[in-house]
């Protein structure tokens, strides 16, 4: 999969992870944010949002 459309499936992926916190889907928008986190890993200039 190219950059841009990591990229572009990130900018969706972390829209509906907003939606479901505004929603209260507390589980399920953390599903989403290991989904999100391990989709941006692909990206040459990815930081871990993981703590070291």
């Amino acid at each position: 999969m190219s950059n841009t459309k990591i990229e572009e499936c990130l900018v969706l992926l972390r829209q509906a992870d907003t939606m479901l916190m505004e929603e209260n889907e507390i589980a399920l928008a953390a599903h989403l944010s290991l989904v999100i986190e391990r989709l941006a890993m692909r990206l040459p200039n990815h930081v871990s949002s993981e703590i070291h």
